[in-house]
């Protein structure tokens, strides 16, 4: 007698769009996907073109196909034109709100083939799987479950029910492989629903050998084994059934595959299953539904990776964002106006996001130029610099001297204990008598050009927030009538071109010297750079003393 013959069923898919999830089943070819309605799926997205992409059945295999679509179609986040699918396949459109995830579907018949794919067709006479009906509505309860959720622990606890209820077992455990290589609990349960937290007293030489074999390693009816002196576990607790299941990254090899190439296949995570009695050994069925859940979480495992990733990406981009906000603040400066000095800034801002900050204040007895640049980038940077702003204008206009300023932020920062932060600051206080005040703390130096000369004024003091408990000084001089004053960030002198050389010092000078303007010292940089993306913000303030 020979056995029936395979036909596969039509693959489903699920839709997630605005958080409702719906299943749609893909029962003909090709199976267009756009906003049209006339599509075989059509979402009212204006990310999806109108025809946007097909899946199409060629020998056997699906296919998805982009349609030349405007934004383009992605399969697990790579921008794809046609793309043989595998199971779990995540698929969006552009920055569609919409996502699709692929699952192919089982075969029809009394065939006796196993679900998804896995297994072979039965001896003549054998019972069919399929009619065992209690272990394929486990699995269909569970890859339901499985395909509706986006999160790795809820991943593992749908897992976990399922096997739980499937192999009889008394409790199941989740692990993670970190990315140090050490296993971490994700959750564990036994067959109340309790959670087990505590994954002391499981055999840990069980998972050691699965992880090393990279391979599935199933045990049942521990009294049979030679070796159990030395796992200790086993018998301490008396366990007789246990099952060790590793979770690839990608999905299962074919059932015939004793063994999974380690080069090939990575370990994310572990299923294990133990019980104080035997259970028997799994028939072939439970063994092989065991098997597809174990897949369907590899797969979902990764997706649900995918989904955190660029949850983090896009909660990393959203904190550049409200750094970006709040540095733009900061360079916001209205130059005030006065009878005794002119005032010219520029400030021109990288793509990464840092403490810089620069401001002109009016003072009791003249004016101040404040630049500051507080040590690192992101969102912490950003916002240190917007409390140091306000600390120093205030301090300035209510009259304090530049020494008293320098060593109240010094205490400020140390005070506060901002994971290490510092901050260069230089000041430079111009009274309408023409007496120059400047302070500078580890900061780029400034420049007073007077006659055509160009004089570098250098740092004096180390960085506020550095060394706790520094006394600060400040230098002073006289200006003439003409005579300016130029401060700038470290991203005018840091700045890089493509041949790896710094604009510096020398240059800084040089450039001032040819044309002592803000204008022309931003030429000058730009040119040197030759086009190449700034590392920094580049500004630069300067102050002409009218007399």
């Amino acid at each position: 007698m020979n056995a029936p013959k395979l036909q596969q069923a039509q693959p489903k898919i699920s839709v997630r769009h605005q958080g409702v999830v719906r299943f749609l089943t893909v029962d003909h070819t090709p199976f267009t996907i756009g906003r049209l309605q006339e599509n075989d799926l059509s979402t009212a997205d204006p990310e999806l073109s109108r025809r946007h992409a097909e899946i199409q059945l060629r020998a056997g295999d699906y296919y998805l196909v982009d349609r030349q679509s405007t934004h383009g179609t992605y399969v697990n986040g790579l921008n794809i034109v046609d793309h043989k699918l595998s199971p779990g396949d995540r698929i969006t459109f552009g920055k569609a709100s919409v996502e699709v995830i692929f699952n192919p579907g089982v075969f029809s018949g009394d065939s006796g083939a196993s679900l998804f794919g896995f297994g072979k067709a039965p001896e003549p006479g054998a019972k069919s799987p399929l009619v065992e009906l209690e272990g394929l509505a486990l699995f269909l309860d569970a890859a339901r479950k499985l395909n509706a959720t986006r999160v790795v622990d809820d991943v593992a606890v749908t897992l976990l029910d399922a096997t739980l209820r499937l192999t009889k077992a008394s409790r199941g455990f989740v692990f993670r492989v970190a990315s140090d290589g050490e296993l971490h609990l994700v959750t564990g349960r036994d067959t109340k629903g309790k959670v087990l937290n505590d994954a002391s007293s499981i055999s840990q030489s069980i998972l050691n050998d699965a992880m090393k074999s990279s391979s599935k390693f199933l045990l049942t009816d521990t009294s049979r084994m030679s070796d159990l002196d030395n796992r200790a576990s086993i018998m301490a607790h008396d366990l007789r059934s246990v099952i060790c299941i590793p979770l690839f990254r990608g999905s299962w090899a074919q059932k015939g595959d004793s063994h999974i190439d380690v080069g090939k296949k990575e370990i994310q995570g572990l299923l294990y299953l133990d019980s104080n009695y035997v259970t028997g050994k799994l028939n072939q069925t439970s063994e092989d539904v065991l098997t597809s859940i174990a897949t369907e979480a590899s797969a979902l495992l990764d997706n649900a990776r995918l989904m955190e990733a660029e949850q983090i990406a896009q909660l990393h981009q959203r904190e550049l964002e409200i750094a970006s906000d709040i540095q733009q603040q900061l360079m916001h400066v209205k130059l005030p106006a006065t009878s005794f000095a002119q005032i010219e800034a520029r400030s021109i801002a990288c793509k990464d996001v840092g403490g810089d900050f620069y401001d002109v204040v009016e003072t009791p007895t003249g004016m101040a130029v404040v630049l500051v640049d507080v040590s690192g980038k992101g969102v912490s940077s950003a916002l240190l610099a917007s409390t140091l702003q306000g600390i120093i204008c205030s301090q300035l206009e209510s009259g304090m001297t530049l020494q008293h300023i320098a060593a109240w932020v010094d205490r400020f920062i140390e005070r506060k204990g901002v994971g290490g932060k510092y901050a260069t600051m230089v000041v430079a206080h111009i009274e309408r008598s023409g007496r120059l005040e400047y302070l500078n703390c580890g900061h780029v130096p400034g420049a007073v050009i007077a006659g055509g000369a160009v004089n570098l004024l250098e740092a004096q003091n180390c960085p506020v927030g550095l060394i706790p408990g520094t006394e600060y000084t400040t230098n002073t001089m006289v200006l003439s009538p003409g005579d300016r004053i130029v401060l700038v960030s470290d991203g005018v002198t840091d700045a890089i071109n493509p041949a790896e050389d710094d604009f510096g010092m020398e240059r800084y000078a040089q450039a001032l010297e040819r044309n002592p303007t803000i204008d022309g010292l931003m030429e000058s940089v730009f040119k040197f750079t030759e086009g190449r993306p700034l590392d920094d913000d580049c500004t630069a303030v300067l102050a002409k003393f009218l007399g």
